[in-house]
């Protein structure tokens, strides 16, 4: 097992050469994302979160001229704390991509390997042949041997998707972040949407304040005091407390409130239907609703003022509706886990067995004469453990 300090790369991106353009804009992101600062010496369950990602490893841009590629490709992975695979029909028929995938599985990191989907369907060569080409390389679907080879034994690999219509750049830049620091996609993206937000308070106010001065290079002394008067507001956005915070306007101060009223009953609801165990069309249902009142808060303001305000009061609402998924997600891992560890103990009792059985007959044949016993088939057959519990947001 190597320590942190064993390592070069944050990660090692495996890519089809017909992707190098969507590999280079990953490799650019990854090193150039600041991790949020309030997150930043924080332990996870990949270590202490740093400050930046860097470096990462891309084979075409990091790798010297040499004569043995092979050697330095395993050099490579074997300094990678995280394999990043992008995958599309090409890499999923790439010779090299599938080898540096079962090295790097080979090293004992089946569980640092992040996938990234381009292009084509996932686990398409288990359906009958159309229109879909496989998107998964083979060694990202299956358990590999220590010597590489690929077992029988099925995996699901965690993948972002970059497909049109599912996660955007930014969400699927976020997940792979998410993953290569350990911590859960929505804790990150709430972070990420927090300091998003007072960036543009910043740089709204300061903006007004620009405007106050350039306003002050022709304009009349009552026309000054009037465009000040209007920034006012604004200018406390960088003095007042977060849950402090009110608008100028009692009318819209009211319109908010009674939103995020409405949001918190709907979130409310969505938790009652969770905690029941009701039917997944119930639960997508209610979650529907959720979302919607909770969207419905920030549709309410109609300044940057009430914006700021809208956004103190959703954010707790937010992390509630998504604290409902993980607690219900948390309880559905925990009772899979239990049935996970039955049936191991029950393959692990069979497994007992026929190696007692298969040495007693070992015995017989030595005692009488006869040739051994054909060798047991290799020890299997044991389930993948589930996908770790997901913390839940802080409510504050």
């Amino acid at each position: 097992m190597q320590s942190d300090t064993d390592f070069k790369y944050w990660a090692f991106i495996s890519y089809s050469h017909r992707d190098s353009a969507l590999a280079e804009w990953l490799h650019r992101a990854i090193e150039t994302y600041s991790i949020p600062r309030r997150m930043v010496g924080q332990k996870a369950s990949r270590g202490v979160i740093p400050a930046r990602l860097f470096p990462v490893f891309r084979d075409r841009e990091e790798l010297p001229t040499s004569s043995d590629l092979g050697a330095n490709i395993r050099h490579a992975l074997t300094l990678s704390r995280h394999l990043i695979v992008l995958c599309s029909p090409d890499s999923a028929e790439s010779r090299w991509v599938n080898q540096e995938i079962a090295f790097f599985k080979s090293l004992g990191r089946e569980d640092a390997v992040i996938c990234l989907i381009l292009d084509g369907e996932p686990n398409a060569d288990d359906k009958p042949k159309g229109a879909f080409r496989e998107c998964f390389p083979r060694a990202a679907r299956f358990t590999v041997n220590p010597d590489t080879s690929l077992t029988s034994e099925r995996v699901e690999p965690i993948a972002a998707d970059l497909r049109p219509g599912r996660d955007e750049r930014r969400n699927a830049l976020l997940k792979i972040v998410a993953g290569l620091i350990g911590v859960g996609f929505d804790e990150l993206r709430q972070r990420d949407r927090q300091r998003l937000l007072r960036r543009r308070v910043v740089i709204t106010a300061f903006a007004c304040i620009g405007l106050a001065a350039a306003l002050a290079t022709w304009s009349s002394l009552a026309q000054i005091r009037g465009e000040l008067k209007k920034i006012g507001p604004a200018s406390r956005w960088l003095t007042t407390r977060p849950d402090e915070f009110r608008p100028s306007n009692k009318a819209a101060e009211h319109r908010i409130q009674a939103a995020a009223q409405r949001a918190t009953l709907a979130v409310d609801e969505m938790v009652r239907v969770f905690k029941a165990h009701k039917s997944k069309v119930e639960r997508e249902a209610a979650e529907r609703q959720a979302r919607d009142a909770w969207q419905a808060i920030r549709a309410s303001a109609q300044t940057p003022e009430e914006t700021a305000f809208a956004t103190t009061l959703d954010m707790p609402i937010y992390a509630r509706l998504e604290n409902a998924k993980i607690d219900f997600e948390n309880e559905e891992t925990l009772r899979e886990n239990a049935e996970v560890t039955a049936k191991n103990a029950t393959r692990e009792r069979e497994w007992t067995k026929q190696q007692t059985d298969y040495e007693e007959e070992v015995k017989r044949a030595e005692a009488a004469g006869r040739a051994p016993p054909a060798p047991l088939p290799p020890r299997g057959g044991f389930m993948s453990p589930v996908p770790p519990i997901r913390p839940r947001l802080r409510e504050r």
